[in-house]
């Protein structure tokens, strides 16, 4: 989903539209449509998806609380082909007893991919859930070279 020029909403396959308006906390007379996306911003995601360019952040507008945006913040910053755990991410911007919260932070993400919240596994062992599902998540991880077979 597009606003203003921006991503501001990447879905998965099955998404219900209540799902989006939860995550981004619209109200549910704000319209939604995934029409009018300008075809720069297409071609930026693609190679984003493809080619794994980063998606530059005058294409996209992350919406969040500032909590939020410190969790998505550190998610960035994990490099491709790392994983942290959430207390890892919980630690990182200074709140290590906020692991709940950070676990929150990652799963409304609205900007997967882009925010790389399927770099987060949970320190117990396996990929952990992913909102796209957790084959997804194992999928993504072993694209950038991590074995996903040693978080099973």
């Amino acid at each position: 989903m597009a606003d203003n020029q921006q991503v501001v909403y990447l879905g998965f396959p099955g998404e219900r539209p209540d799902d989006v308006y939860k995550l981004l906390r619209l109200p549910k007379d704000v319209a939604i449509a995934d029409h009018g996306v300008p075809p720069t911003l297409v071609r930026a995601v693609t190679l984003m998806l493809n080619k794994a360019v980063p998606l530059p952040a005058r294409d996209y507008q992350l919406r969040g609380t500032d909590f939020q945006h410190r969790v998505w913040a550190a998610l960035r910053a994990i490099p491709r082909g790392q994983t942290r755990t959430y207390t890892d991410i919980a630690r990182a911007i200074e709140q290590p007893t906020a692991v709940r919260a950070v676990a929150h932070a990652v799963a409304t993400n609205p900007l997967p991919l882009v925010v790389p919240c399927h770099r987060v596994v949970p320190a117990a062992g396996g990929v952990g859930q992913y909102r796209g599902g957790s084959k997804l998540k194992a999928f993504l991880l072993s694209r950038e070279g991590v074995n996903p077979v040693k978080y099973n």
